[in-house]
């Protein structure tokens, strides 16, 4: 009897103990901090370029504007399996806990999920499964237009779990099938050691680890606002974080259409950045945007690279890979959206990098998809361990996905509902293993 007993008080013990590790093993670190990453990650919705649909950027824009304000949200459309979908692919995996919806617009043509059909869905191992999220309030179950209010918030807890991407999904509603969406936030645990904001732990990895940095810069251009884009018309997609790909629509890419500088044949443009302090620069690599039958290149072989030095710009010799055309015909740089790496004959130091030269096509204009800078690290200084990642917590089913933006401004506080409630597990389990194994030499004194 007492040999049984003592079986079964070890028999719990191990239980406890093993709980309480695969406890520390799921919970954030007791230093992590719930904070904002839908920065840090590539927007992916399930059908785009339709007209008036928006721009998609304006999902993560930290504003929440007034709901009947339509050029401040984005509506996206059921895929081929009847399924309307947003959210994010992460730049690497996070451990996330809530994701917060802001609608938009609603109308008779749509707005909304119907009839209670939305779901929280993580993206583990390259599939996407359901999280058990519950939303506060509840979301409505209705197919009828006035059961949603227009700009309402929705916040979506579920259990912190390691994940690659996320996105709310769900049955459109309305008669054109659509939901509307003005801001969509992902909080997660982050630890961020010894930095006050994730803007600044990732400026600090980006310095050290020799990666792109074109985040860390602030975009110009010549025509920073055209007036009769064809494009997104925003000049912060030259950075956001995707690269469009052959069959992607011209919203997704930037260029410089406008009334006055068309009417000047030839005249020069450019795209870069300017960063607050120097840096030491190898490589851009450059993806077009469109290739229009009347301009979106740089025409007749003048595309030059210049570094800002010494308060002036100074050309920099270079090597591109593939070479760019000399040309100001359109078939010579066609298809759209292809990507030319421009080595740095040197690694040069400046605090500014554009390229530049004449605007091609009868109206005179470039385009840009993508423009990246990677910055020069010795060999020596290279960092050949990655950032630790835990593995994804759960494989999943089926489906697939898809990707868009800036990592830079952190939101100010995350609300008291995006609170990991799951932080208190590590002292509580501590205490009941401790618990376990004073009972267990206590009765092993008795016996």
């Amino acid at each position: 009897m007492k040999f049984d007993m003592k079986k079964t008080i070890v028999r719990k013990l191990i239980a406890a103990v093993l709980f309480a590790i695969a406890v520390f093993g799921l919970c954030p670190a007791a230093g992590a901090r719930n904070v904002y990453v839908e920065k840090q990650a590539y927007t992916i919705c399930s059908e785009g370029e339709k007209e008036n649909q928006g721009y998609i950027g304006v999902i993560r824009d930290d504003s929440i504007p007034d709901p009947e304000n339509t050029r401040e949200q984005y509506l996206f459309y059921a895929d081929d399996a009847g399924q309307a979908y947003i959210g994010y692919e992460f730049f690497e995996p996070f451990l996330a806990n809530t994701l917060i919806f802001t609608s938009g617009a609603v109308s008779d043509e749509g707005g909304w999920f119907a009839d209670g059909e939305i779901h929280v869905e993580g993206l583990a191992g390259g599939v996407w499964t359901e999280l058990r999220a519950y939303p506060t309030p509840d979301y409505p179950a209705s197919s009828e237009a006035g059961a949603f209010s227009p700009g309402a918030v929705y916040v979506f807890n579920f259990m912190p779990v390691f994940i690659d991407g996320i996105r709310l999904t769900g049955k459109p509603g309305g008669t054109e099938g659509f939901v509307s969406c003005s801001e969509l936030d992902v909080l997660c645990d982050v630890d961020l050691g010894e930095y006050e904001s994730l803007k600044d732990y990732i400026k600090a990895v980006s310095s050290e680890s020799g990666s792109w940095i074109e985040s860390l810069g602030h975009p110009i251009a010549t025509v920073a606002a055209p007036d009769i884009s064809g494009g997104s018309g925003k000049l912060t997609d030259i950075n956001d974080g995707y690269i469009p790909k052959a069959g992607d629509g011209y919203k997704l890419q930037f260029d410089t259409v406008h009334s006055e500088w068309k009417k000047q044949t030839g005249h020069e443009e450019y795209l870069g950045y300017v960063f607050e302090e120097p840096v030491e620069i190898e490589l851009l690599e450059f993806t077009e945007g469109g290739n229009f039958f009347d301009g979106g290149w740089f025409r007749d072989g003048s595309l030059r690279i210049e570094a800002y030095q010494d308060y002036q710009w100074t050309s920099v010799p270079f090597v591109s890979v593939p070479e760019y055309p000399d040309s100001n015909n359109q078939a010579d740089f066609l298809p759209d959206y292809e990507t030319y790496t421009f080595m740095l004959d040197e690694p040069t130091v400046c605090s500014g990098i554009r390229i530049i030269g004449k605007a091609g096509g009868s109206a005179s204009f470039i385009s840009c998809g993508e423009l990246r800078v990677k910055k020069h690290v010795e060999e020596a200084e290279v960092k050949t361990e990655p950032l630790p990642v835990l593995e994804p917590l759960v494989a999943a089913e089926n489906t697939e996905a898809e990707k868009k933006e800036d990592p830079s401004a952190d939101k100010e506080d995350p609300p008291v509902n995006g609170f990991s409630p799951y932080l208190i597990l590590i002292p509580v389990l501590t205490v009941l293993a401790a618990a376990f194994v004073i009972l267990w030499l206590r009765r092993k004194k008795k016996t």
